[in-house]
């Protein structure tokens, strides 16, 4: 159940629905949160999240993240 509501939460910010969130969507999930971050911010948090270094983060990197 928990697995399916982060994955409703991640397609909802994969604003190309190409499975993964790059800084862009990573900036507008914490704005929508009430996060106000720089984009560089965005990009500095995101590459924590990218464990795999390929400048976007995948579903399973997502869900590592948010649980």
């Amino acid at each position: 159940m928990l697995v399916e509501r982060v994955r409703d939460i991640f397609e909802m910010f994969d604003s190309a629905n190409d499975g993964v969130i790059d800084v862009q969507d990573f900036w507008e999930m914490c704005v929508s949160i009430g996060r106000e971050i720089t984009r560089d911010q965005a990009k500095e948090a995101l590459s924590k999240l990218d464990l795999n270094g390929d400048g976007v983060v995948d579903f399973d990197e997502f869900h590592a993240w948010w649980v």
